[in-house]
């Protein structure tokens, strides 16, 4: 009896061990993790884009799960935002003749023009693992889909301008969205121990957008104009990884 009891002791032992040591091990194994980051991108415009916009910058969250067999999902979110504004005619209607916009005092107002908006997508990558510092870090190659959305910010210091009140500012913003598609080229690492773990690399878009105001105040008329709207850039982030670690060592 007491061999019997032994035996179950030492059955239940082995397969309690078992269990613990099938949690993650970020240094031994490819695994299942969550991850969470923040990342930031600077970003050359091309095609329509460029017309309206220069270099814009990005700032952003992303939650993703990457998989054992190393592929990774995820969302990621960005905020676009920049002073870099091209579109010179856009307030020419309310201009004097030498360039000025009288504000309701009587003195020259100071119209300042930012770019506004963002991009969520939701995408799928593959992790090519180069093996080191473990089987959870290598090159990533990603593609995905999502919204893309941008306006032009105009902001009266003194809010002086009546022409520029909150409704009539809509008939300025070029306010446009539409379907975006998103591609990144880069390397991500994912320390042993989750003191470093960061991504980098080459990221771009395409959004196929168009103006959804319904008039527009410079044109005189709907814009109806379908655009390419290309942002090329590099970008980088911080990365959490969210996984349960398997103990070191186990006491019977």
């Amino acid at each position: 009896m007491l061999m019997i009891k032994k035996f179950f002791i030492v059955l239940l032992a082995v397969l309690f061990s078992k269990q613990l040591y099938a949690q993650s091990s970020m240094k031994d194994s490819s695994i299942n993790v969550v991850l969470v980051g923040m990342g930031a991108g600077v970003y050359l415009t091309e095609a329509d884009m460029a017309e309206r916009f220069g270099t814009t910058y990005t700032a952003g969250v992303s939650v993703g799960l990457k998989r054992k067999n190393n592929w990774i999902y995820s969302v990621i979110g960005d905020y676009l935002f920049s002073d870099n504004v091209y579109d010179y005619d856009l307030l020419s209607d309310i201009l004097t003749s030498d360039g000025h916009i009288i504000g309701n005092d009587g003195k020259f107002a100071e119209i300042r023009l930012y770019e506004r908006g963002y991009n969520i997508t939701l995408n799928a990558a593959k992790l090519i693992t180069t093996g080191k510092p473990n089987k959870n870090c290598g090159f990533i190659i990603q593609a995905g889909a999502g919204f893309m959305q941008h306006k032009i910010r105009i902001e009266t210091i003194g809010n002086t301008v009546p022409y520029l009140d909150k409704d009539y500012k809509k008939g300025y913003d070029k306010l446009t969205n539409g379907l975006s598609l998103h591609q990144f080229l880069g390397y991500q690492l994912l320390g042993n121990k989750r003191l470093i773990n960061f991504y980098a690399g080459f990221d771009f878009v395409e959004a196929f957008t168009q103006n959804r105001r319904s008039y527009d105040y410079d044109d005189l008329k709907q814009d109806n104009t379908r655009r390419t709207d290309i942002l090329l850039g590099f970008k980088v982030g911080w990365v959490l990884p969210l996984y349960k670690q398997a103990p070191n060592t186990f006491y019977y």
